[in-house]
């Protein structure tokens, strides 16, 4: 039979494992918005309509504008896509500067131009969120063990004295 201990040292593992994946995306979004701010910067147009979604928690809404911007690098046209937080006033007004066909700045990486971020997205975007997800999940990790730890010791002092809850 597998013990509630057991369990729950487990679930502490897995927990320590998602904070792990998280402090790692972290760190990769944070080197790709240091390193987008070096590249080389030009113009797009905005193609089509902005797409504002949302969704819903239990405590808060959210919104995230998708735009599809063109623009050209030595001569070759790319086409990128583009998803920042938004909010809510975007329902019901969306900037000027997110109308259909108008410019604005984008960065783009000169070893794969297909790879750029808007400036709006530089800006907008918090790589924090999944810092924040480690430090709650690495702590989540600790009492986890702890607590698993405590549940083995005395299981198996039970064991060893004979004492059988009854």
């Amino acid at each position: 039979m597998v013990s509630l201990g057991l369990i729950v040292l487990l679930s502490a593992v897995g927990c320590a494992g998602y904070s792990l994946y998280c402090l790692f995306r972290h760190l990769s979004w944070h080197n790709r918005l240091k390193n987008a701010l070096g590249w080389p910067e030009t113009k797009a147009t905005l193609v089509g309509e902005i797409e504002l979604n949302s969704g819903e928690t239990k405590y808060f809404k959210y919104y995230w504008a998708g735009l599809t911007f063109s623009y050209t690098v030595a001569g070759k046209r790319y086409q990128h896509r583009s998803n920042m937080r938004a909010n809510a006033q975007w329902a019901d007004n969306t900037p000027e500067i997110y109308k259909s066909g108008s410019a604005i700045n984008l960065r783009y990486n000169p070893a794969a131009p297909e790879d750029a971020m808007i400036d709006d997205e530089i800006e907008r975007t918090s790589p924090f969120s999944y810092l924040r997800l480690f430090f709650i999940f690495i702590i989540l990790a600790v009492l986890l063990s702890g607590m698993g730890a405590i549940l083995l010791f005395t299981s198996s002092i039970n064991t060893l004295l004979h004492l059988t809850p009854r």
